[in-house]
């Protein structure tokens, strides 16, 4: 049998969260990684979907959990804002919300937190409309993916 070129899924529920520790990515993770940031904050929300799933291909440790998180809110940002498709990203911010979680309040240097609040207003707004509460969708702001630090130099 030809192993998967993808490693296996993780479910959320059994990850301890106290043994996460970051991953060690090498220099062309970081580059992809950081490509992927910029492109979020681009508005080119699937073009950093793909970058960062480059990484979360090569990386088989429970910290994924965090790059898929990443994916499924850029995936989220690109049905809702790109493609209008409001259900569809309510279903991608609710699939990386516990996986954010995970990982509150910061992991790599960034502001978790941030991201998971800017989710749970934009999923709640998306709710609102879906039962009638809203005609359309007002401008949420999309979180900007930022590192707090000394790693988004170089």
């Amino acid at each position: 049998m030809t192993p998967s070129k993808f490693p296996s899924k993780r479910n959320v529920e059994d990850v301890d969260r106290s043994k996460l520790t970051e991953p060690a990515f090498t220099e062309e993770d970081w580059k992809d990684f950081k490509r992927g940031i910029d492109l979020f904050n681009a508005g080119k929300f699937w073009h950093a979907h793909e970058a960062w799933e480059q990484v979360w291909r090569r990386h088989h440790e429970d910290s994924r959990l965090f790059l898929q998180g990443l994916i499924l809110m850029a995936a989220a940002y690109h049905l809702m804002i790109e493609k209008k498709r409001y259900t569809g990203a309510r279903r991608n911010f609710e699939k990386a919300l516990p996986r954010l979680r995970l990982f509150e309040p910061t992991f790599l240097d960034l502001p978790v937190t941030n991201f998971t609040k800017a989710i749970e207003e934009t999923r709640d707004a998306i709710l609102l409309l879906e039962k009638g509460g809203m005609t359309e969708i007002d401008d949420r702001p999309v979180p900007v993916v930022r590192f707090l630090g000394k790693k988004g130099e170089g």
